[in-house]
């Protein structure tokens, strides 16, 4: 099956699982990671109906479509001697069990799992109580992995951005203060920025959460302490107590707007003084336009 140009224009780099990162099958080894990517890939471009409906002729366009894309997909990610085996054929769920029937090995299971494991790994999770046992985790499956046969990228960018964008919302601000201030390798970025490296990064990130932490537990109590301080039982409003109470005490709400209307005036006078200033000492519009005629009577008479 011929591909058009433009069919996969809709999962461009923009969609949240991208082509690009589904990589090639061209041999044996590339086989787990290809099948898990490749089924993430459906699944995050809502493709994943293609491998469990089968079409029909009756089936409508849109189904149609959506299978056309995920046989696309299985085709460009797959290398020459891959891609032999899949002549003729018109659905994407025969093409993977075809590829698997070839491909995959009786004693991957493990690898699958391990791998699975680490792409879905998240933060924050119910697994974890903090970024730094979370990282523990990270660390040991990127070890598992190495040991089962998985081939990683040798540069430390890889795993540094895999950790980074595994991180939650709350982390946006650290990884644009990663992004600017370090860089995993020389080949990334100038060299004035400092090299990091993955045990680096997880510090930084330790560092960043329990900054933000025991902030947040400082604004709690003094939150508390405003409330216990500054709570009205009789209005059931916080900022005041009772004594303090307008509704209460009707006299003190007289003075206050006494002291506001006081207030206002000296505002209004420091105001209109500063702007005298400004102008020339007990400046109005009448002296500004005398001394104005003052000026003009001196050029022309001298």
């Amino acid at each position: 099956m011929e591909a058009e140009q433009g069919d996969l224009a809709i999962l461009g780099s923009a969609v949240p699982y991208p082509l690009s990162r589904v990589g090639q099958l061209r041999e044996r080894a590339d086989w787990p990671q290809w099948d898990v990517r490749i089924r993430r890939f459906f699944r995050f471009n809502d493709l994943a109906e293609a491998l469990n409906k089968p079409l029909s002729p009756d089936s409508p366009p849109v189904e149609q479509d959506r299978m056309h894309l995920a046989c696309t997909a299985v085709e460009r990610t797959c290398g020459n001697y891959p891609a032999s085996f899949l002549e003729d054929l018109t659905d994407a769920a025969t093409m993977l069990k075809t590829l698997e029937h070839v491909f995959k090995e009786p004693l991957s299971t493990t690898f699958q799992r391990v791998f699975r494991e680490f792409e879905s790994l998240r933060y924050p999770s119910s697994s974890f109580d903090s970024v730094e046992a979370y990282a523990d985790q990270f660390v040991g499956l990127l070890s598992d992995l190495k040991d089962v046969g998985c081939v990683l990228p040798q540069d430390q960018m890889y795993t540094i951005n895999k950790f980074l964008m595994s991180l939650d919302a709350s982390f946006d601000y650290f990884r644009s203060f990663f992004h600017i201030s370090y860089t995993p390798s020389p080949e990334y970025g100038p060299g004035a920025r400092k090299l990091a490296t993955l045990d680096d990064t997880i510090m930084l990130a330790v560092a960043d959460e329990q900054t933000r932490r025991a902030r947040n537990e400082a604004r709690a109590v003094v939150e508390d302490q405003a409330v216990v301080d500054y709570y009205c039982e009789l209005c059931d409003r916080i900022g005041h107590t009772v004594k303090a109470c307008h509704t209460f005490n009707p006299e003190l709400r007289a003075a206050w707007k006494a002291e506001r209307k006081r207030r206002q005036k000296v505002a209004k006078r420091v105001k209109s003084k500063a702007k005298g200033k400004l102008l020339g000492r007990r400046s109005t519009g009448a002296t500004i336009a005398k001394k104005r005629r003052i000026g003009r009577f001196k050029v022309e008479y001298g």
